[in-house]
């Protein structure tokens, strides 16, 4: 536990991106944590508190089975694949669309979040065993999946992860 206080005493909020990441992961395996790195631990999730009250374990098996379903039929794509920001253009959108738009940071906060990660995977492992994603999802939510993989693309890769690259890679070859 010293090494993380020390750590928290000489963190501040200007420290990188990558500088957090690697706090976060330092001090989640911890048991019984202060009150600090607790509140360290909420901090850093916050941008991404939305995705994590949208998916708990419910909706993920949820959305889970439904993609393994030949067709899509209900309205999830908001939360399940998040697209970036501005991604629309000049299109007239939905407020939950503008709710649940994710920025890069918070992508790659979502792949560090270990529970989003490991959904993410999974849904990533179903979508590359089909076919023809877009005669899954239908044309708009196609439009909204490629951008889910691009940004998702950009943080799996300035994460290092080639899990999650690779399926990406997969999944692209299909559009």
């Amino acid at each position: 536990m010293k090494g993380c206080k020390e750590v928290l005493d000489t963190f501040n909020e200007d420290a990188s991106l990558k500088t957090k990441i690697q706090l976060y992961k330092k001090i989640t395996p911890l048991p019984n944590p202060d009150r600090r790195v607790q509140q360290y631990k909420r901090t850093f999730l916050l941008p991404i508190k939305r995705f994590i009250k949208a998916l708990p374990y419910r909706e993920k098996k949820r959305i889970l089975s439904h993609l393994k379903q030949p067709v899509k039929k209900q309205h999830w794509m908001w939360w399940a694949f998040p697209q970036e920001v501005g991604a629309w253009g000049a299109a007239p959108v939905s407020d939950t669309t503008k709710e649940y738009a994710i920025t890069l940071n918070e992508a790659i906060l979502f792949l560090v979040y270990e529970p989003l990660q490991k959904y993410y995977i999974e849904a990533l492992e179903i979508l590359s065993q089909k076919n023809n994603l877009e005669d899954y999802f239908g044309p708009v939510d196609y439009t909204k999946l490629k951008s889910n993989i691009d940004i998702f693309g950009r943080a799996a890769k300035f994460l290092k992860n080639a899990k999650i690259t690779q399926l990406i890679k997969k999944i692209k070859a299909k559009f």
